[in-house]
């Protein structure tokens, strides 16, 4: 994958992902390859704020989770997904911290 530029991102299978659609509006996003959603459910739920936000944002090393994508393309896939944020509930006892805490 290559990373935003001032114009284009290349999602690593060939596809160039423009920065900006027709209208000037940002069109660029980031899909995870392991949705944010699943994080959640399966060990977000019980992580401090830092390392979930670490998680979301490759600064874990976890870069390749990312890939460009179209804002239509991303919110389409996001919404098929099978899990939701109210399958797991924060579990404080784990250590989950909130963005506030």
């Amino acid at each position: 994958m290559t990373w935003r530029d001032d114009s284009t991102a290349n999602n690593g299978l060939g596809k160039i992902v423009p920065y900006y659609d027709e209208r000037g509006n940002t069109y660029l996003t980031y899909e995870h390859k392991m949705s944010v959603v699943e994080h959640w459910v399966t060990e977000g739920h019980a992580q401090k704020y830092d390392k979930r936000r670490d998680w979301h944002n490759g600064a874990d090393g976890n870069a390749d989770n990312l890939v460009p994508m179209g804002r239509g393309p991303n919110s389409k896939s996001g919404a098929e997904l099978p899990w939701s944020y109210s399958d797991a509930a924060p579990d404080h006892s784990s250590g989950y911290t909130s963005k506030y805490d």
